[in-house]
């Protein structure tokens, strides 16, 4: 029984490392993060939504001050109609947060239409629209502003 054991340890004193040190990739594993979804609707489907000139701008400008200040490791800029959908933002929030930590920052930031749908149950209901949303369906087809206050609530990440 003594030698297995002493060939246990042997092992796993040949695969430590000297001096207390531990490597560069290690340290940045565990390293804050800080990761923002920057989303901009210019072009909407629906007629009823009339286009915006300034929404995508906005939402780049915002990644190059992030940028610029170094204060972001991932940015998330979406700004095009083909990835403004309904489906294509809820995907990148997704994935955005998906193995945020709790020492890591996040940041949304919505540009573009929005609507309010009144129900005597619900009461009032603050909707973002996408690209691809319906004026007339907007329970439908935009994102629910608390159901979204909701989902970034439970991201992982203590500053959100």
């Amino acid at each position: 029984m003594q030698p297995l054991l002493l060939w246990t340890l042997s092992t796993a004193w040949a695969g430590s490392l000297s001096g207390g040190e531990s490597p560069s990739n290690l340290n940045n594993a565990y390293e804050a993060r800080r990761v923002a979804v920057l989303i901009g609707v210019d072009q909407y489907e629906d007629p009823s939504l009339d286009d915006l000139a300034f929404a995508g701008k906005d939402a780049r400008d915002l990644a190059q001050a992030l940028q610029e200040q170094g204060n972001f490791d991932e940015l998330r800029i979406l700004d095009h109609k083909d990835r403004t959908h309904r489906a294509g933002i809820l995907a990148a929030l997704q994935e955005a947060t998906a193995d945020l930590q709790r020492d890591d920052t996040f940041l949304l930031y919505l540009s573009g239409h929005g609507t309010l749908t009144i129900d005597p149950t619900d009461g009032t209901q603050l909707w973002f629209m996408p690209a691809d949303s319906q004026l007339d369906l907007p329970d439908q087809t935009g994102i629910n502003i608390s159901w979204l206050e909701e989902q970034v609530a439970t991201v992982n990440a203590r500053r959100r």
